[in-house]
């Protein structure tokens, strides 16, 4: 599963666009982020590109919650 866009916004004068991917991956039945990724153009710069990858999931207590009954 995968998202990706940009923001519609500049947050910084200094900063012209900024573009991201989301990557996830389905562990024990739950959608978690694997990857993220974000591309800037800075205007003195240029492009920088942050990545930051996601790992060793643990999920416990699979079990369903339920309500409290009255």
């Amino acid at each position: 599963m995968k998202i990706a866009g940009h923001l519609t916004k500049s947050p910084s004068f200094w900063i012209k666009r900024v573009d991201f991917v989301r990557q996830y991956q389905k562990i024990d039945g739950f959608w978690l982020l694997l990857r993220e990724e974000a591309s800037t153009n800075v205007r003195i710069y240029g492009k920088e590109i942050l990545t930051i990858d996601y790992h060793d999931y643990t999920v416990t207590g699979t079990e369903a919650v339920l309500p409290p009954s009255s």
